[in-house]
């Protein structure tokens, strides 16, 4: 039962890696192919979170059929309850990547279900680093490509930009470096330990970054942010209203 637990955990954070990639497409049509922003619409949208449903499924499959528990697995997750936390192994769920096992005269092979395992996983984590890194350079193409616009509208973009940069940087830092090197650091033999624990914390961080990012870099979400936490003062600075806002970000992005 534990187990099925851990498995549903793997599937729910793969869903993270899916949905992330479905955001940076919605940007790019919005900023370079806004006529495919009809594919978002209606009972079209839903089959965008059936894909990602999908990946979050193979991926929780994937982790109940392929990472069975060995005697070897077992030794170092009792090691490490033993030393991180004092705990009983019996109440304690994970998912054992292993690379090799070992036959009864101590001889090392390779494990091929976990390996299976870990190459579906990096193939979730592979296609959906590519979708965010090409969508984000065709829209940060799209905002550098517009010329002879006023300052105002040159200062948006710059800022939309910027935002786009970090809002690309912070879940490639917090969420796909830390699953990578879980996964890598088992090949070259070296066991993180309670470590590996770093990985849910990163990535249940990165969508509460991501907002800030906008909060912060975009000036008439900013204004119009810090307008309604003061409850109306200083009511002579001008802040966009959301439809004003809306109108702005329309109009660069097209």
């Amino acid at each position: 039962m534990v187990f099925k637990i851990s498995a549903t955990y793997c599937a729910c954070y793969s869903m993270s890696f899916s949905l992330f990639a479905v955001h940076f497409v919605y940007r790019y049509f919005t900023a370079c192919k806004p006529e495919n922003l009809r594919l978002f619409r209606g009972l079209k949208f839903f089959s965008w979170l059936l894909g990602a449903l999908f990946a979050a499924v193979s991926w929780g499959m994937a982790t109940f059929l392929l990472f069975p528990e060995t005697d070897r697995t077992k030794r170092s997750l009792i090691h490490v309850l033993k030393e991180s936390y004092d705990l009983d192994p019996l109440w304690i769920g994970n998912v054992p990547y292993s690379y090799r096992r070992t036959d009864e005269n101590g001889i090392e092979h390779p494990d091929i279900p976990n390996i299976l395992g870990i190459l579906q996983h990096g193939v979730i984590m592979a296609l959906s680093f590519s979708t965010v890194f090409y969508c984000g350079m065709q829209t940060h193409k799209k905002i550098k490509s517009h010329k002879g616009v006023s300052d105002r509208t040159r200062e948006l973009q710059n800022q939309l930009f910027n935002a786009l940069v970090l809002q690309t940087i912070i879940p490639t830092i917090l969420m796909y470096i830390p699953t990578t090197t879980i996964i890598v650091l088992p090949f070259l033999g070296i066991n993180v330990g309670s470590y590996s624990n770093i990985t849910t914390v990163t990535v249940q961080m990165y969508p509460a970054f991501d907002p800030l990012v906008l909060l912060f870099l975009i000036k008439d979400i900013r204004e119009a942010f810090f307008k309604t936490v003061c409850l109306g003062r200083d009511t002579k600075r001008k802040a966009c209203t959301p439809t004003m806002l809306s109108f702005k970000l329309k109009h660069v992005m097209i």
